[in-house]
């Protein structure tokens, strides 16, 4: 494969360079003996100016797009076989991966050891080189792909008036992912579903996809067992009924332009607050889009909101993006590659022009300036880097003028570190920034100022699924509010269903002013990390400092006093049972409050048998100080404004640590 990519690296290099001849005489000139397949198609639609434009645009984007030779696919058969037998031991029709855990975890184990030995046994025979579209695609298979899609095009009557453009990039590609087979999976897909799916006015586009898809429902997630096996066609996927997010948005994508439906595949380069990166499916309308999760499932269509990095998750917490990449087919000549900069300076996931950045179509962007530091001499590019799996990972690159990087529409609310890429490893360039929620960034570098310091958790939003009993215990919580005690008057707030792991603000409705306050909580039972009130003043609002519990609340099984609800620290709480299913607050005086604060109960993560380091980022991770686990860790005398992680000493490599920002109490993951 290096030395596909490095021919391919040279392909690129010589279209960039070449600019002085049009984009169809260079991928006719590249495609070498294969010129005359390449010449019959131009020949053929040349008396039909659109569907030759079309086949322009496919042979003009056509330099770098490969696929794997057929004898690959073909060597695989045998174990394709065993495959598709071992899992019809284990009731192919309703395994899944995820809801028969154990079942699953070990069907996965025996694919795994089933591959790696049949992998092992053939390995020559599956080190074949890949197939170059350009030196090796037939005439016959361009003019079909094209006549279908635009004969499907016409056909859908959601889709047919779209623009030419639209339907260039979404709908006539035969190619929707490097490495695959150019075979007849389209053709395929049109003989099974035409007419029934798109065809008729009146219906809902988005409940016919639904419809389509679930067709497919029985191909679900590998669990990431045996991910090394080929799975380079449609048939072959169909066969295996699992496989990664990947294989699964090309197999959408191939089916939706089957029927005139414009879709492609929307990848996150790396998560922003959580380990990993994903790629999922997206239908595309002119002016709107439709993400959806590959795999099906009843809530299919949730991608939107739960991307927009504004919202949650019910049980995986909120996600944060950095950047989103739609891949394309059509080349986009911008970025380090399309500059001219060596692959060897380049991070891989930008070494090629096949994307397109579509941020914007999921959340609020902000461009972002960076002063950088030991710039390399002839350093024409930098990187935001974000923290995931133990490592800085570049999900953006920046042009650098003078000593100025420009970062093109980044995601809010995430913590950056600008790097370089020299010689293919990865270079700190300045220091970490927060880019808030505002979108100002803010330097993130140790101060002279001290404060005291307390957490239980070091894995940041990973914690959210294990949290989510306490979560529960006050979702719906009621906040009422009276100047005199007992009589109850409107109500101040609402605890929302969703509830992230640190504190949030609620709005106070009420313009009366209040005394005292009861929390009718949903059950008997209280699970609160902190709970602050902010009252109105002439200069704008103001903490309230005298705030004090008036229902005597027993110590919990953990002997933790109520009043650790009440103190600076969201990380010291109160969990414990109740007589009642309320409690009663004093606030110290009579005011008109503005904003209620709370923050769930965190369950301590730290074991007791372990050490734990505090670690702060200069130019790399530093540790500052150790502490032994088994209940909250309080640290103090630390830096403010600085970059924090907690890792555990027997496991330093451990991959789901996440750092945080720790402001007056509050820990703040990214």
């Amino acid at each position: 494969m290096s030395n596909l990519r490095f021919t391919l690296y040279l392909v690129l290099i010589f279209l960039v360079a070449c600019r002085q001849e049009s984009s169809l005489e260079r991928a006719l000139a590249a495609s070498g003996d294969n010129r005359k397949e390449l010449e019959l198609v131009l020949d053929y639609f040349r008396g039909d100016s659109l569907k030759y434009k079309a086949a322009c645009f496919l042979i003009e984007n056509m330099p770098g797009a490969f696929a794997v030779d057929e004898e690959i696919v073909a060597a695989c058969q045998p174990f394709y076989q065993m495959y598709d037998s071992l899992s019809h031991t284990y009731d192919y029709d309703s395994l899944s991966i995820y809801d028969q855990y154990p079942r699953g975890k070990d069907w996965g184990r025996q694919i795994d050891s089933l591959w790696n030995a049949y992998s092992s046994y053939n390995n020559e025979k599956l080190k074949k080189d890949m197939c170059i579209d350009i030196k090796t695609i037939k005439a016959s298979r361009l003019i079909t792909e094209i006549e279908q899609a635009f004969r499907v095009w016409k056909e859908n009557v959601y889709t047919r008036n779209y623009s030419f453009e639209t339907f260039c990039d979404y709908i006539l590609p035969y190619r929707q992912e490097n490495g695959l087979l150019v075979d007849s999976a389209r053709q395929v897909f049109y003989s099974r579903h035409h007419g029934q799916f798109f065809a008729n006015p009146g219906k809902n586009m988005i409940e016919e996809a639904d419809s389509l898809l679930r067709l497919y429902s029985y191909i679900g997630h590998s669990g990431f067992h045996a991910t090394g096996i080929p799975i380079w066609d449609v048939a072959t996927l169909e066969k295996l009924r699992h496989g990664l997010c990947t294989h699964k948005c090309w197999h959408n994508a191939l089916l939706f332009s089957s029927l005139g439906i414009a879709a492609a595949t929307d990848i996150v380069p790396a998560w922003a607050n959580r380990g990993s990166s994903h790629s999922w499916s997206v239908l595309i309308e002119e002016g709107d889009i439709h993400p959806f999760n590959p795999f099906w499932e009843q809530d299919l269509w949730q991608y939107k909101r739960l991307y927009s990095n504004m919202d949650y998750h019910k049980y995986w917490g909120r996600f944060r993006l950095p950047k989103v990449f739609r891949k394309t087919y059509r080349y986009y000549m911008e970025g380090p590659l399309a500059d001219g900069v060596p692959a060897k300076d380049i991070p891989e996931a930008f070494r090629s022009l096949r994307k397109k950045d579509v941020s914007h179509e999921y959340f609020d962007t902000v461009n972002v300036r960076i002063k950088l530091r030991k710039m390399p001499s002839g350093t024409k590019y930098a990187y935001l880097c974000v923290w995931n799996y133990n490592n800085w990972k570049p999900v953006h690159w920046g042009k650098i003028t003078g000593d100025v990087a420009l970062f093109s529409g980044m995601g809010k609310d995430i913590v950056y570190l600008p790097m370089y890429c020299m010689d293919g490893e990865m270079v700190v360039a300045a220091d970490p920034v927060l880019v808030q929620k505002d979108g100002k960034v803010r330097i993130l570098y140790p101060e002279d100022t001290r404060e005291e310091m307390v957490t239980t958790q070091y894995t940041g939003v990973l914690a959210y699924p294990l949290n989510r009993y306490n979560n529960g215990i006050i979702t719906g919580t009621v906040l009422k509010g009276g100047k005199v005690y007992g009589r109850w008057g409107d109500t101040l707030c609402v605890f929302p269903e969703q509830i992230e792991l640190n504190s949030q603000r609620l709005q106070v409705q009420s313009k009366d002013s209040v005394r005292y306050v009861r929390m009718m909580l949903p059950t008997k039972g209280m699970a609160l990390g902190d709970l602050k009130f902010y009252k109105k003043t002439a200069s704008g609002e103001e903490s309230l400092k005298n705030v004090r519990w008036l229902t005597e609340l027993p110590l919990s099984y953990k002997e933790e006093s109520a009043d650790c609800v009440l103190d600076v620290y969201s990380s010291t709480g109160y969990r414990m049972d109740l007589d009642e299913k309320y409690a009663d607050l004093d606030l110290g005086e009579c005011c008109r409050l503005a904003e209620v604060s709370f923050c769930p109960y965190l369950d301590v993560e730290y074991r007791e048998n372990e050490t734990y380091e505090l670690c702060l980022w200069q130019d790399g991770w530093q540790v500052v100080t150790s502490a032994k686990g088994g209940t909250f860790l309080r640290f103090t005398d630390i830096p403010r404004n600085a970059l924090w992680l907690i890792r555990p000493v027997s496991q330093s490599g451990r991959k789901h640590v996440r750092p945080f920002v720790y402001e007056t109490g509050e820990v703040y993951w990214y």
